[in-house]
């Protein structure tokens, strides 16, 4: 997750950069928030809703039976499988460590105010 000024700001450094061709760069944010704290941000802004928390290994079996019912003829939608449960909803960090070192670069914009610059759009 990354603020869009932070992520333009870092492009446009990592364009101006020689000797970076090639190179493959993680735009995050510090401070990341989990997704729970995230929704619990939103649904305090916006209002509450129904939600639930389903743990990771029970989505996970769940995209599983649905690839094996879906080569049984039971077609499932195809975001419901195991290559992205994981890659959603693992719990996947990445590191802005190279984008820091090789281009100097560190978000303008610190996450709390990034995220209520996103929840003003809903007032």
């Amino acid at each position: 997750m990354t603020y869009v000024d932070n992520c333009a700001e870092a492009i446009v450094l990592a364009g101006m950069q020689p000797g970076i061709e090639g190179e493959t760069f993680n735009i995050v944010d510090d401070d990341l928030l989990t997704s729970r704290q995230f929704l619990d941000a939103y649904r305090k802004h916006v209002g509450r809703f129904l939600c639930f928390h389903v743990p990771y290994g029970a989505a996970y079996f769940f995209s599983a039976l649905c690839e094996l019912c879906a080569k049984f003829g039971r077609p499932f939608p195809k975001r419901f499988n195991r290559r992205r449960c994981a890659a959603e909803w693992k719990g996947n960090r990445f590191s802005n460590n190279k984008l820091r070192e090789q281009l100097g670069w560190k978000p303008r914009v610190p996450m709390n105010e990034a995220m209520k610059a996103f929840l003003e759009q809903f007032d």
